[in-house]
């Protein structure tokens, strides 16, 4: 499952980067869900990851595998709250808009 996701988010990527329109001054919100697509996948991808984890690790909570689980879930999520805050006007991250 998670191979899927990765792949799908990669041809995603792929396929939104090879795109004409937006080499050629895209608004604003196009170039945000560039970007936040990929994130989105890969929340998606660390919550099932950690849903399939959370039993089999349920007495160890603290092994190094499964805090990484979390950490891939808490960095993309981090991005998107980035890229939102910025896309509001509320927080300016230097992307050059």
């Amino acid at each position: 499952m998670a191979s899927v996701l990765l792949a799908t988010a990669a041809i995603v990527v792929f396929l939104l980067s090879d795109w004409e329109y937006l080499a050629d001054n895209a608004p604003s919100w196009l170039e945000d869900i560039k970007w936040f697509i990929p994130l989105l996948v890969g929340v998606v991808m660390s919550s099932i990851v950690i849903y399939l984890k959370w039993e089999p690790f349920f007495a160890d909570k603290g092994e190094p595998h499964f805090v990484a689980s979390f950490i891939a879930l808490l960095v993309p999520s981090g991005m998107i709250v980035l890229i939102i805050v910025n896309s509001l006007g509320y927080l300016d991250v230097g992307t050059g808009r």
